[in-house]
């Protein structure tokens, strides 16, 4: 019996940047927003459900909206283990001029305390099947998340009228 190849399409509205960096999640942030002139918000803790045994699990979860067209998240691993240089996920959603994208870029890899920054091709077919499922879970249970907290938000919102 032949193959059946499933593809996602979750991913193609996102682009996923590794980050690694000595700086708590908090000052990390206000670092971002300084530089940027942004106002990234802690959002709640989002929590993978489909990950393999050495991947992180939990994150704390920033958002930034730019504008109704592009959104802009960091998600900044949990761990019990002391990690010396985290890889945070600084993710966009949506889209953006391309002079924009690389001045937001190049103003990330000059912050101070960031290590490395880089893209991660999720879209690139010669990647590990490993890579693909861990970012299509990231992906999907972002939205998925995101899509509580505007339901929790709503229903909050209703209860105090």
């Amino acid at each position: 019996m032949p193959k059946t190849l499933i593809e996602s399409e979750l991913n193609e509205n996102y682009r996923i940047y590794s980050l690694s960096t000595d700086l708590p999640d908090y000052k990390l942030c206000y670092s971002l927003n300084r530089q940027l002139k942004w106002d990234f918000r802690r959002r709640s803790h989002l929590h993978l459900t489909f990950v393999k045994k050495n991947s992180p699990r939990q994150f704390s979860l920033f958002q930034y909206e730019l504008d109704q067209f592009a959104r802009f998240f960091l998600l900044y691993p949990f761990s019990e283990q002391i990690i010396v240089l985290p890889n945070c996920f600084f993710i966009l959603q949506g889209c953006i001029h391309l002079s924009t994208e690389q001045k937001i870029l190049e103003t990330i890899r000059w912050i101070d305390g960031i290590h490395s920054f880089y893209f991660i091709d999720i879209q690139n077919p010669n990647a590990s099947s490993a890579i693909h499922d861990f970012f299509d879970s990231l992906i999907y249970d972002l939205e998925y998340h995101l899509l509580q907290l505007d339901v929790s938000r709503a229903a909050n919102a209703m209860i105090r009228y």
